[in-house]
């Protein structure tokens, strides 16, 4: 899985973790937990979209206790 952060307007990457992590987010069938980070350093931009790519195939996964902070 990969996570991205867009411009909504243009559909402009913001943030790509597969660039940001040089991989992909392994997801197996035992719940893990997994943290990422992200700073921004750029201009801000008030309407975002945010996207998860599961791959090629068609997946069902679930998102339990999702953080989304903004300081």
């Amino acid at each position: 899985m990969k996570i991205m952060l867009k411009n909504a307007h243009n559909m402009d990457p913001i943030y790509d973790s597969h660039e940001a992590d040089n991989g992909w987010i392994h997801i197996g069938k035992e719940a893990k937990t997994h943290t990422r980070l992200y700073t921004h350093n750029t201009e801000s931009e008030m309407d975002v979209r945010l996207e998860l790519d599961v791959g090629s195939q068609e997946q069902v996964f679930y998102l339990d206790k999702v953080e989304l902070i903004r300081n």
